[in-house]
């Protein structure tokens, strides 16, 4: 009984305290006593409802995957060129918040080179190679995009308590436009170092996404989070595009503007162009962790 009203005392202090804000009295402003018997505030005190900004750069360590076909020749599967391999790629975001709604754009950008020896004699971009030929290719993808998210539900109002801490989850339903930069390029050498061919495509692809975003809070501080979306749009009788990605990851904010933010990214892309003996496609995945910072004003 005296551990109940205790508990109804500090509540009711916390309320108070609340009203000393200048904020109404809700989940966000109660006080829970600590091991100690000392009142420590479960949370901090609210935002005051304006804007927030948050940037968050990151590296993502992506192998690629998928099948290439170049123009005058048939497909090639990307690891026979020696582009495979993981390698780092600059990955980030910058959010715009105020109440249920989001601003965001971010994007990606990285380079591949594959040098490989020809194991048989073959053909590719409607260059013929025979083995012990040099092949040297390159593959350049940048995105970049903007999107508006309106979060269903989460009000923090209405946070529970779980193992001692406060925990919040929300639902965000999310849509934009995403723009895509690619550079192909293929060259062919004997062992003289005679150049057999050389191609070369490039080709920027634009496409409306939409997609769900889920996140849960613990205490303010640790966050995790799960994101998938579906684009793709048909540019003209013969090019198209399509994507698939999905996100999942953390963050830890050892300070509330401050944290560091580690995950998952499988990004799937399937680019088309041309018809017949002209065509390009491009249908390729690229999937691995990153890492990074998140900075919010």
């Amino acid at each position: 009984m005296v551990r109940k009203s205790t508990r109804l005392v500090v509540t009711i202090a916390g309320m108070s305290c609340a009203s000393a804000w200048g904020t109404t009295p809700t989940a966000w402003s109660l006080w829970e006593p600590s091991a100690h018997g000392e009142s420590t505030p479960v949370v901090e005190p609210p935002a005051d409802g304006g804007w927030t900004i948050s940037f968050e750069p990151a590296v993502w360590y992506a192998g690629m995957g998928g099948t290439l076909r170049m123009p005058g020749g048939g497909p090639m599967d990307v690891d026979e060129l020696g582009l495979d391999e993981p390698e780092p790629r600059a990955f980030g975001q910058i959010h715009l918040r105020k109440d249920r709604w989001r601003v965001s754009v971010g994007g990606f950008a990285g380079s591949r080179d594959g040098i490989v020896t020809a194991d048989r004699d073959d053909s590719f971009a409607g260059i013929a190679f025979a083995a012990g030929d040099r092949l040297e290719s390159s593959i350049d993808l940048a995105s970049f995009e903007v999107l508006g998210a309106y979060q269903l539900f989460g009000d923090r109002a209405f946070a529970r308590r779980f193992v001692g801490n406060r925990v919040v989850t929300q639902l965000e339903v999310l849509g934009g436009a995403r723009f895509s930069w690619l550079d192909v390029e293929f060259r062919a050498e004997e062992n003289s170092g005679t150049l057999l061919g050389r191609a070369r495509k490039e080709h920027i692809y634009g496409e409306p996404f939409a997609g769900l975003r889920w996140t849960l809070e613990a205490y303010n501080q640790f966050t995790v989070d799960l994101q998938a979306t579906v684009g793709g749009m048909l540019l003209g009788d013969d090019a198209s595009i399509f994507s698939l990605e999905v996100l999942a990851g953390g963050t830890w904010r050892p300070m509330h503007n401050v944290g560091i933010k580690a995950g998952y990214r499988f990004l799937l892309h399937s680019f088309e162009d041309g018809e017949g003996s002209s065509k390009f496609e491009f249908d390729t995945y690229s999937a691995g962790l990153y890492g990074g910072v998140s900075v919010r004003f």
